[in-house]
């Protein structure tokens, strides 16, 4: 991958596996990439358990949480077997099980594939937004993806069973069918942007200058903890006058606070100017908390 092809890519996943033959992301950062996934299709999220695993997901990122924490909100989810239950229910949305799909994904270990899978459930709930479980367009999907496998369709009695292991076949198999909805390419878009916000540019590593800081540095870092804790990052064009006026002339901070689009909290000047943090999901090798 070249520069040119960094700052245009479309896809998270090149970019990631970039970033991990590089040695260039840590388990902090990945995990925070699979926040930010799971945020954005936060509406899609309507269970409360959901969420409050995406936000002990993000405090462990940070230190916060402990891993036995993670741990029991994950365990104490699952235990309410949510896609059996879920596909039953009428007029379910497809796009709510690929999204409760990603919560998991993103509370397991933050290696390849988790945060792959992530990327891709996230797209695929966006993908499939207004389509119902029992919706011909999902029951045409489902029944080909299951097929295509090798299975059989005995009888309608057992759908729900097919329709789940259908949902899983559709990214094993590699039957992508969503990618003729305009919802998955501007989603895997949207990612591709957020690992730009986390990861910054590789070919162009920038080191913060503390005389930056040197005249202002209370207002600097307050401001940039304050965006930080309140994810108030429409802050970031007044952290770059903050900057501005310390003397940082560097072009790609500057830049990227003043950028138009979103950004996440791992947003990587935000970490230069606080400093990212060597957290217990960097340090833990085994369980959930790597």
């Amino acid at each position: 991958m070249s520069e040119q092809d960094w700052l245009d890519c479309t896809d998270p996943i090149p970019m990631l596996e970039f970033l991990r033959d590089h040695q260039k992301a840590s388990r902090r950062q990945l995990r925070l990439f699979s926040v930010a996934c799971c945020r954005r299709i936060w509406r899609f999220l309507p269970e409360e358990c959901d969420r409050k695993l995406v936000e002990m997901v993000e405090c462990f990122a940070d230190g916060i949480a402990i891993k036995d924490e993670l741990i029991q909100a994950n365990y104490e989810r699952w235990k309410k077997d949510f896609a059996g239950n879920y596909v039953r229910k009428t007029g379910a949305k497809v796009s709510v099980w690929y999204a409760a799909q990603a919560v998991g994904f993103a509370s397991l270990p933050a290696d390849d594939p988790e945060t792959d899978n992530v990327a891709w459930e996230t797209a695929a709930a966006a993908a499939m937004e207004e389509i119902d479980w029992s919706d011909p367009l999902w029951d045409r999907v489902m029944r080909t993806a299951y097929t295509s496998g090798g299975y059989e369709i005995k009888d309608e009695k057992h759908c729900a069973e097919v329709q789940i292991q259908a949902a899983y076949a559709v990214r094993y198999l590699k039957y992508n069918s969503f990618t003729s909805f305009p919802g998955w390419h501007a989603e895997r878009n949207e990612q591709a942007t957020l690992v730009r916000d986390i990861f910054g540019n590789p070919f162009r590593p920038v080191s913060a200058d503390r005389t930056w800081l040197t005249c202002n540095d209370v207002a600097v870092l307050k401001l940039a903890q304050s965006i930080y804790a309140d994810r108030a990052f429409d802050r970031m064009p007044k952290l770059a006058d903050a900057l501005d006026q310390g003397g940082c002339t560097n072009s790609d901070i500057l830049n990227h606070c003043r950028r138009e689009g979103s950004h996440v909290r791992g947003c990587w000047v935000i970490g230069l100017i606080l400093g990212n943090p060597i957290t217990r999901a960097d340090q833990c090798d085994n369980g959930a908390s790597n």
